[in-house]
């Protein structure tokens, strides 16, 4: 496969980008209309429930695209433990539309962590917003289990919450820090007002079961209702007057998302999954070149992350570089012919204190909501594989709790006594945590999510200094940062392969500071 060809490989896959046209359901009574006020009185304002009107994915969810299951759908980074739900919506200019707006009503998840972020396709996926579980205000009555409540899963209170999906003024305009009820759409990063924008629910560790006793994968609650509001004394031409009006913009707004992006099906990435694995210390890549060293970066685009790994290679045009605003990825490229040597890779890391699944849970408290570790087929459209790997799952080192070690190599070459979340279901005995290298150019990624910098000052999100230099990592991160070397499965395994400080190679000077 020639380098242009694999590039065309390395696209950022939504499932909202898979929307077909909707089946509207029939226009819905417009007799509630007990929408909050704007600028007009709220008795004005017509509201229409379009939740199951504008059918996208299956019936029970409406207008909400099908469920991504990260463990399922590996390709375009998913993290394997979260789950997925998107909607694209048009944004609602007032100079286009009059005063419309589109909210999101719904109770919060029984989960680890949920978040919803506001998209922009033109920008390659770049985020517009985000607001995390503990920053969306309740409904009057209602309670915000992420602010230091236990959750009421036995309905004992309400959980209620109202999102409006706002066109943000400008492209920086700031949330009250303590909490509201806005979620930004809009204008991007460049001040460009969008057309139409994706909304994306995740659910991080789902602690909800369903009645087969499986993952529910909603958090135990229903898909949030939508609702669309506007004033007919402010409509334009423009303005859709009922439910299929709506449903017809819907179509509209998803059918230019699906121009914008480059569409693959998991079910390619699996089908070659196993393949790429097997040819890890084999295939010749033209171009790739990873560090001699263990070199970490903060990871902001999969452009610049290829530039990393193809330095002497035709880089792609660059997409966005800028971070999601709800975690951040340190990432590092890694050598899977030194396997084929006898060689495996090692690296260790304090691991950032996060909650139990069955905590309280509250940010004033908590350093790290999230985090994982997660090793990727590059060129295999950015496939995870075999899976991530959740804090909790990950085995601490016998000899000090407060440190996760990660040995990987080649399968042939593992070494003995690791722990492994792909072929142990339950590891007992073990001692460390082993993954395979996923493919030819194998990537790995540390994630973190939601961090409290005041908690956490070493995290990746507070890091202010070169992105792709490993040095200003490790004076920032200390311990946290994931030392590692190369050694030999002998050395390894008779504890000769001792990390006592990180070793380098030469990323400070691949990417200048942006």
């Amino acid at each position: 496969m020639k380098r242009a060809d694999l590039m065309r490989h390395h696209t950022w896959i939504m499932s909202a980008a898979l929307a077909v046209p909707t089946a509207c359901a029939g226009a819905v009574d417009e007799g509630d209309r007990n929408a909050r006020s704007g600028s007009a009185a709220a008795s004005d304002l017509v509201e229409i429930d379009v939740t199951d009107s504008c059918i996208v994915g299956a019936p029970e969810d409406g207008i909400w695209n099908n469920v991504m299951v990260g463990s399922e759908i590996e390709v375009g980074q998913n993290e394997t433990n979260a789950f997925y739900y998107t909607l694209v919506v048009p944004v609602l200019d007032e100079a286009r539309y009059g005063e419309a707006y589109i909210e999101m009503r719904g109770q919060y998840p029984n989960a680890r962590f949920a978040s919803f972020r506001s998209e922009s396709l033109a920008e390659g996926w770049a985020t517009i917003d985000t607001r995390f579980d503990y920053q969306v205000d309740p409904d009057e009555g209602s309670v915000n289990p992420y602010r230091g409540l236990p959750y009421p899963a036995d309905g004992s209170q309400s959980v209620d919450y109202t999102l409006r999906l706002s066109v943000n003024d400008i492209p920086d305009q700031i949330h009250d820090p303590d909490g509201d009820d806005e979620l930004f759409v809009g204008y991007s990063s460049e001040g460009v007002l969008q057309d139409s924008a994706t909304i994306v629910n995740r659910i991080y560790r789902s602690r909800a079961t369903g009645e087969d006793g499986r993952v529910d994968p909603k958090g135990g609650v229903p898909l949030p209702r939508v609702f669309y509001v506007y004033d007919p004394a402010t409509a334009t031409p423009e303005t859709p007057r009922d439910a299929l009006a709506f449903c017809d913009l819907i179509d509209r707004s998803a059918a230019e998302a699906s121009e914008q992006v480059f569409l693959a099906t998991d079910a390619i990435a699996d089908r070659e999954a196993l393949t790429v694995l097997r040819s890890a210390g084999t295939a010749d890549v033209p171009g790739y070149e990873p560090p001699e060293g263990v070199d970490w970066w903060v990871f902001s685009s999969i452009e610049e992350t290829l530039r990393l790994a193809f330095p002497h290679g035709d880089a792609p045009e660059p997409g966005t570089s800028e971070p999601s605003l709800e975690y951040d990825y340190l990432s590092a490229f890694f050598d899977p012919k030194r396997g084929t040597e006898g060689e495996v890779l090692v690296f260790r890391f304090k691991a950032p204190e996060s909650p139990d699944d069955d905590d309280i849970i509250t940010n004033d408290s908590t350093p790290l909501r999230y985090w994982s570790v997660c090793p990727m087929q590059t060129l295999n459209f950015m496939y995870t594989y075999p899976r991530c790997i959740a804090d909790h799952e990950l085995v601490r080192d016998p000899d000090d709790a407060a440190f996760v070690t990660v040995v990987m190599s080649l399968p042939e070459n593992r070494p003995r006594g690791l722990c492994s979340t792909l072929s142990d279901e339950h590891p007992v005995r073990c001692r460390y945590n082993w993954i395979p290298f996923p493919g030819p150019v194998s990537a790995v990624s540390l994630r973190q999510r939601a961090h409290n910098a005041a908690l956490f000052p070493e995290s990746v999100k507070t890091f202010t200094g070169n992105p792709s230099c490993s040095r200003d990592l490790y004076e920032h991160m200390g311990a946290y940062y994931p030392s590692g070397r190369y050694c030999s499965k002998r050395q390894f395994e008779s504890g000769a392969c001792t990390i006592s400080a990180p070793v380098f190679g030469d990323g400070c000077a691949s990417i200048p500071p942006q």
